[in-house]
């Protein structure tokens, strides 16, 4: 015998149930029960748990997306201005989506069977199409948003070639709220049409509840007890919308775009030249120039759709940069450009990095109501030794400056070294809404220049603001400095100043070239106040101006005699561009080697160039230095230019480069750039679709 438990805990053994037709189903496996055929309210309860379970995942996964969104839209936030037009063009239907989402509420808060009336079909229809109305108008107004954010990314990358990342994030987050409102309303359609929906208090109970359903997508092995086939459901369903549209946001703003390929540095930097040989090095023809500037391996020259470094020695190509189909857009005015145009490109005081804008500046556009201030450009900068792409920014185009270490593009100050954001014109106590006077060009090596103000003459004081590139704190107001043509003479990062000049002299509108001022060479960092700048001035002696177009071509700081000569007619003008037999340029600075120099005195430059004819007919390249008795000829193939009869070819009488007038004489001039001088020569003046074709001789002479 066996003991058997006692007591209040036992039991006792319930009958055996008869098989029965009434209880036939609950004798089968679980299997059986599932696979029955369900009744009208059974499979009523199913699907209601379904949606809702659908639902619920769905919205919970469009928060996360704008979340990502969020976090993508400070990643790649650029220096957008446009961003109030958002509020017009992609916040409007958000806010027109969230003021039909509070009516859509209000009217799928009571159940439909208190409305709906099933005997009446045609009203009943009627009166459920009035609410899902509303719905429909969400789920609009975030396609909408996502659009217009959408078709004004497209217009930038289309222009540009680049891709503003947070346009793409600001779509992304709109589809998000967009999903979210229109996922929410539906899910109270849902309860609406089944009221008897259970709500569990807890979290857990909820994700339980709403994983349920969603577990009938699995295979029918994933559906046992315990499985992880519902969760795995449920977390694919709240991943997936951030996943696909922030994978497509990265591919869209990470388009593959041609590169450059970085070269090698040299050993050592080539040094500017100080002689000239006696026939051209090299020559390279360039069919549509744009811009020749300075950089500190050698030229630059910039095509209608490349940006090409020579080697200087050569003239072969170093490295390239294209920007194919691409506008290009110009800075300051046309006397700062080699070739007769304002300049494109610009160049840190140390010439080791250039930048160049697609689109075009604030200052050129002609702005319009209608424009909305939507255009935008992409600054992007190289360092000209190896042509590696060291930063590249969309801002609103107002300004654009170069020092040694930072990038102002727009509003914002970027680290050359590493790219990063180091400050904003925000942070600075000044009001900057005067776009006129706001400056583009080459600064300080460690200086900013926030306004300038122009004089009221064209040879005359204009004024800078200025602050040191690292400090937004320390700004300095109302530094006089000379202007000429109305634009500020700025060499590697030195200019001129008048420091004998009355406050009359400097603020007056009348300035010509009949008194002369004592000159100074100053550094911008030293007007700025910058901690360890140079702050010696250079004496220049007596002056009439500045001469910029000799300047920007030869690296110096170049200015005018004190005295005008006597007008060669009697009714001829003192103004230095009809100046006969006497050269325009009497002192010169090196900022490099801080050197002071009469014209006649400084070795490799030249103060005029051109193309004259010699006793046998042939045409010859003359450069002039200051001293007008040395010139160096160099013979010139025939064919290259036109001659008219009797006469020789541009700026044959070897006139100084002109001071009031862009460009260089006659469609010749010679830039001065680290180890050759080149002459740029347009052959013809045949009309170019863009640009000016051009033949470029390289004189590679002794260096310093």
């Amino acid at each position: 015998m066996t003991d058997q438990p006692t007591g209040e805990d036992v039991e006792p053994l319930a009958a055996p149930t008869p098989l029965t037709s009434e209880n036939l189903y609950s004798s089968l496996s679980a299997l059986a029960r599932r696979r029955r055929p369900r009744t009208p309210q059974e499979r009523r309860r199913v699907w209601s748990r379904r949606f809702d379970g659908l639902f619920w995942a769905l919205k919970v996964g469009a928060l996360l997306t704008v979340l990502v969104a969020a976090g993508l839209y400070l990643a790649w936030r650029a220096d957008l201005t446009m961003r109030w037009v958002l509020l017009y063009l992609g916040l409007a239907p958000l806010v027109t989506a969230l003021v039909l989402w509070g009516i859509a509420i209000l009217a799928w808060e009571e159940p439909a069977e208190y409305w709906v009336d099933w005997q009446h079909r045609v009203r009943a229809c009627r009166r459920i199409i009035k609410r899902l109305l509303p719905v429909a108008g969400v789920a609009a107004c975030g396609l909408l948003s996502a659009g217009e954010a959408l078709r004004l990314w497209h217009g930038v990358f289309m222009t540009l070639d680049t891709s503003a990342g947070e346009l793409l994030a600001f779509a992304m987050a709109a589809l998000g709220l967009g999903a979210f409102f229109t996922f929410d309303l539906l899910q109270r359609v849902t309860r609406s049409f089944f009221p008897e929906l259970a709500q569990a208090s807890s979290l857990h109970s909820r994700l339980r509840d709403r994983s349920a359903p969603l577990s009938r997508l699995l295979p029918t092995h994933l559906r046992s007890a315990g499985s992880w086939g519902p969760r795995i459901v449920l977390v694919v369903i709240l991943l997936a919308p951030a996943l696909v549209l922030s994978a497509s946001g990265y591919l869209a703003h990470n388009w593959d775009r041609s590169r450059p390929t970085p070269v090698a540095a040299p050993a050592t930097l080539p040094t500017y030249p100080t002689s000239f040989p006696s026939q051209a090095t090299w020559t390279h023809d360039i069919p549509s120039a744009l811009d020749v500037t300075a950089g500190a391996a050698g030229p630059l020259v910039l095509t209608d759709d490349s940006l090409i470094s020579l080697d200087p020695s050569t003239g072969k190509i170093r490295w390239d940069y294209h920007r194919q189909g691409k506008k290009f857009a110009q800075y300051g005015g046309s006397v700062n450009g080699v070739l007769g145009e304002p300049p494109y490109l610009i160049t840190s005081p140390d010439r080791r990095h250039v930048a160049l804008t697609l689109g075009e500046l604030e200052s050129q556009r002609m702005r319009s109501d209608g424009d909305l201030g939507r255009e935008q450009s992409l600054t992007i900068v190289l360092d000209t030794v190896t042509g590696r792409v060291t930063n590249e920014h969309l801002h609103d185009g107002k300004a654009v400056q170069l020092t040694d270490s930072v990038l102002l593009a727009g509003s914002t100050v970027y680290s050359l070294a590493d790219d990063s954001v180091l400050w904003r014109l925000s942070d600075v106590d000044l009001d900057l809404s005067e776009e006129d006077h706001q400056y583009t060009g080459t600064a300080g090596h460690a200086s900013l220049i926030l306004e300038e103000k122009a004089p009221g003459s064209l040879n005359g004081i204009g004024r800078f603001t200025l602050v040191p590139d690292t400090n937004p704190r320390g700004v300095v107001r109302d530094v006089p400095v000379a202007f000429a043509n109305l634009e500020p003479l700025i060499v590697e990062g030195w200019t001129v100043t008048y420091p004998d000049a009355t406050k009359d002299e400097s603020t007056g509108s009348e300035w010509d070239y009949s008194k002369a001022h004592r000159a100074q060479a100053v550094s911008l960092d030293a007007l700025a106040k910058v901690p360890g700048a140079d702050t010696h001035t250079y004496d220049l002696g007596q002056t009439l101006g500045i001469a910029p177009m000799a300047s920007l071509l030869s690296g110096r700081l170049a200015v005018l005699p004190e005295i005008a000569p006597d007008p060669v007619e009697p009714n001829e003008s003192r103004f230095p561009d009809t100046w006969k037999d006497r050269s325009t340029v009497a002192t010169t600075f090196n900022p490099r080697t801080r050197a002071v120099l009469a014209a006649s005195q400084d070795p490799g430059l030249v103060t005029a160039v051109g193309v004259t004819r010699a006793d046998d007919g042939q045409g010859r390249i003359s450069l002039q230095s200051g001293d007008k008795s040395k010139a160096t000829s160099i013979p010139l193939e025939k064919g290259t230019v036109s001659f008219v009869p009797g006469a020789g070819g541009p700026n044959a009488g070897l006139d100084d480069f002109l001071v009031n007038e862009p460009g260089g004489n006659g469609g010749i001039s010679a830039l001065s750039a680290p180890g050759v001088t080149v002459v740029l020569l347009r052959p013809t003046y045949e009309s170019q679709p863009t640009g000016t074709r051009l033949r470029l001789y390289g004189l590679v002479g002794a260096s310093s």
